[in-house]
């Protein structure tokens, strides 16, 4: 076949030198954007930073002298509250040598009176209506920069106005007495010193300026503030937060501006200063400028070289190609010979001649192998043939083991009929238009009908009563045009029609086979009118038994081993707030919350292993109101003899145990304070004597008796006297551990148990020292203050001893009356079998 000649095309020299220009661009571009935004955005950061900490200086240095000057006036306060004015004039000189910049320093009267000032200026003036002056009345005052108004005329002329700062201390006695205002007006000039002497030198540096602002952005130091020119300020910088803006200035300059609120020193609260100091972006930018300029240059020097080396590395890669390139177009000539050229001037070239090489090898072999397969052929043709003959004969093989297959199965479908025939159910069989294609014997018997007489007939008419034939029509003809009806499957109850006419109650189950004539339909079909006449009985039978048990008052119900209700009357539904027909199926975990299931559950255990169990239980009912229940659990056994629930009956006793609990209250709890009463003492203190006799702790007993308290009774009535029983005993109970007992005896006696002393002696001593400490502060009563002692007898003993509780009772009653011999508001502390003077403690110890 000839070669069509090759156009001519661009070499390969030619695109790599292109390439490798092209990608050196691109990279240097993208790497040169992207260093560019983030040196441009550091250059920005670092110069907003500079421009800040400027900004930061100045307003430390206003907020700093500010606070100075503060301190000034308020500490000159301090030392001319109780000195005539004659005397202050001299401190408000040396105030106003100290610092030069107090254009005037004076002492005005409440109304507005200058009495004293610095170099007498404005002695005798009204200065009243000032507000340095008013609100100095009320409070520390400062004031923010305005022109001067009394002291224009009296100052020495400058270049600019005057302009104060003002500063104003309300001046008190050192009773308190307001005597007047202690007020100066600091210079402004005082800022422009500042400005000049700390951040000017730096902002000439940075070719930057400064101006501060009040908080409206009026300027009031730097260019603009002699026409108190106001900027507009961005939201962040009202908000009190330095910032970083750029902006444009009306030359039409980008300029970096930073904005450094002022925020006050010490006690100065400081006046919403703003110090702003903007720079030229240009100025502030300028070595990014140069730095990006620079990186230009050498990515254009790096482009040029690396464009120069691409074409001499083509050259060097194609020299090899090329001499590839003329040996294929030989060999598609059908030159063969001189061969395809073995070239390794590198690794690439050199597996491509391999390649080649290999290439026009596997050519020749191929046309060899082709020869091969075409001999190959004929002989697997001629091995098809012998195979096609040898399937033949396996396929009669299964024909003939079909046939003996088609036997067996008409024998079982014969098999299968004998066993509906005899099936203890009514079967029938039908077709898709509903008439009858099989009746088994059960079927004669159920509905009077012969097979004879039913085949080949709708079942319609056969065996449904009149009011349901065409809802059964509907149903197969929805199945048939849809596949599905919600009765096959299923168990379903139908009214029935025997021959005679009379109906019976039937349960049928349906299915549908698909066959190749059509559906079949499979029914089975058994007479249950005796079961429901049982199920109707029992049913009477428990409507029965749930009325009985509903008209009952107290609760009655049954319960399976899961403790989920069987059995339910109406008093369990209104003790749930709900149905007592649902009750059936639900468990008592979902009704009883976890407490009251913790007080059940071992009781339903225990009538579940075969006990009766009665229990009292405490429930609180749906207003929260707490209720008493008798509570009886009866084990349920199931035909053979097992515990398969229980019954549960519960009646409401709330008014009986509410009686019995208030009984008990009043005989041992006394009326007037709450506190256990005699009879409840003697039992805690009998109980306290047995555990000190197990545990082997100290014990004490406190006697205690209101010093004087018939005089209470006979001067404001027994109302006065119990409002003062009740607190003596509240006041007890507050001193004492939670452990100990607190009982009134009897008139204004009480005692007091005390257990578990490791000390006895100094336990006792110091539990009665707490008592007659609070006893310091005056009762307030509904009528009267009053103020009362107690004198207090305390018996006390350590571990190993035998006592009983009226011995300890009896030592502590003398012990009390010592107290009272000894002189009231006292106390004494006797330990048993020792003499009583082991702690005796008076009214002045107690102070200590």
């Amino acid at each position: 076949m000839p070669v069509r000649p090759t156009p001519p095309r661009l070499s390969m020299v030619f695109w790599l030198s292109l390439s490798a220009a092209f990608a050196v661009l691109v990279t240097s571009a993208l790497l040169g954007t992207v260093i560019s935004l983030y040196v441009e955005r550091y250059a920005r950061e670092q110069a907003g930073n500079n421009l800040i900490q400027l900004g930061w200086q100045m307003s430390e240095a206003l907020d700093q002298g500010m606070a100075e000057r503060y301190e000034d006036i308020e500490t000159l306060a301090q030392v001319a509250r109780d000195a005539e004015p004659a005397a202050i004039r001299p401190l408000l000189e040396q105030l106003h040598d100290s610092f030069p910049h107090y254009a005037w320093i004076g002492f005005a009267a409440p109304d507005g009176r200058v009495l004293a000032a610095n170099g007498g200026l404005l002695e005798g003036a009204d200065v009243s209506s000032r507000p340095w002056h008013k609100a100095g009345l009320v409070r520390n005052f400062v004031g923010d920069v305005h022109p001067a108004v009394l002291l224009a005329k009296k100052l020495p002329s400058q270049t600019e106005p005057w302009r104060f700062v003002d500063v104003a201390i309300p001046l008190r006695s050192s009773q308190g007495e307001l005597r007047g205002v202690l007020g100066a007006h600091l210079s402004w000039n005082w800022a422009g010193d500042v400005s000049r002497e700390l951040v000017e030198p730096a902002l000439r540096e940075h070719g930057a300026q400064a101006l501060v602002l009040r908080a409206d952005g009026t300027v009031l130091l730097g260019p603009g503030a002699e026409s108190e020119q106001r900027l507009p300020l961005p939201d962040t910088v009202r908000a009190r937060q330095r910032t970083v803006t750029r902006e444009i200035d009306g030359q039409g300059r980008a300029m970096l501006t930073a904005y450094m609120p002022t925020r006050g020193h010490g006690r100065y609260p400081g006046l919403g200063w703003i110090v702003m100091v903007r720079q030229s972006e240009a100025i502030a930018l300028a070595d990014f400028h140069n730095v990006r300029r620079q990186a230009l240059a050498a990515g254009l020097v790096a482009i040029l070289l690396i464009a120069g080396g691409a074409v001499l590395g083509g050259r060097r890669l194609a020299r090899p190609l090329d001499r590839l390139t003329a040996a294929i177009v030989r060999h598609q000539a059908g030159q063969r010979d001189p061969p395809i050229p073995y070239c390794d001037d590198y690794r690439e070239v050199h597996l491509l001649s391999r390649a080649l090489i290999d290439l026009d090898l596997r050519e020749r072999q191929q046309s060899e192998s082709l020869n091969a397969l075409n001999a190959d052929l004929e002989r697997r043709i001629d091995d098809r043939t012998t195979a096609l003959a040898e399937a033949n004969r396996q396929l009669e093989q299964s024909m003939a083991h079909q046939f003996a297959v088609h036997d067996r199965l008409l024998e079982s479908q014969r098999e299968l009929r004998d066993i509906l025939q005899n099936a203890f159910e009514a079967y029938i069989c039908l077709d898709e238009q509903g008439c009858v294609r099989e009746w088994n014997r059960q079927a004669e018997r159920t509905f009077g009908w012969t097979r004879e007489e039913a085949l080949n007939q709708p079942i319609f008419g056969l065996i449904l009563p009149p009011r349901y034939r065409d809802r059964y029509r509907a149903g197969l003809a929805q199945f048939l045009s849809s596949g599905s009806a919600p009765m096959l499957n299923q168990r379903t109850e139908l009214a029935a029609l025997h021959k005679d006419g009379h109906e019976l109650s039937a349960e049928l189950t349906i299915n549908a086979q698909q066959t190749s004539r059509g559906f079949l339909f499979h029914a089975f079909l058994h007479d249950i009118g005796p079961r429901k006449a049982a199920e109707q009985a029992l049913q009477r039978s428990r409507q029965q038994l749930q009325t009985i048990a509903d008209s009952l008052p107290a609760l009655v119900a049954q319960f399976d081993r899961s403790l989920r209700f069987t059995f339910a009357n109406a008093a369990y539904g209104r003790r749930f707030g709900i149905d007592a027909a649902t009750l059936p199926g639900r468990s008592l975990e979902n009704l009883l919350d976890a407490s009251q299931l913790d007080q059940v559950r071992p009781h339903a255990e225990r009538a579940l292993t075969g006990r009766a169990v009665v229990f009292e239980q405490e429930l609180r009912d749906g207003e929260g109101r707490l209720r008493y229940f008798l509570v009886n659990y009866l084990p349920q056994y199931d035909l053979d003899g097992m515990v398969c629930g229980f019954y549960a009956m519960e009646q409401d006793i709330t008014e009986r145990k509410q009686l019995e609990l208030q009984l008990a209250r009043e005989a041992t709890e006394d009326p007037l304070t709450g506190l256990p009463n005699r009879r409840a003492l003697m039992a805690r203190l009998d109980e306290a004597v047995q555990r000190y006799h197990r545990q082997h702790h100290g014990l004490g007993l406190l006697f205690l008796d209101l010093d004087r308290f018939k005089s209470i009774n006979d001067e404001w009535g027994h109302d006065i006297g119990d409002e003062m029983i009740r607190q003596f005993g509240t006041r007890i109970r507050a001193s004492v551990r939670i452990t100990d007992t607190v009982a009134r005896l009897a008139g204004d006696e009480f005692v007091v148990i005390l257990e578990n002393l490791h000390q006895p002696v100094h336990d006792g001593a110091l539990v009665a020292g707490k008592i007659l400490a609070a006893m310091e502060q005056p009762f307030e009563l509904s009528t009267v203050t009053l103020t009362r002692t107690a004198s207090i007898g305390a018996a006390v003993t350590g571990p190993g001893r035998r006592i009983r509780a009226e011995q300890l009772l009896a030592t502590a009653d003398g012990a009390m009356y010592r107290a009272k011999q000894g002189g009231r508001n006292n106390y004494v502390v006797q330990e048993m079998e020792n003499e009583p003077d082991t702690a005796v403690r008076s009214p002045e110890q107690a102070s200590t």
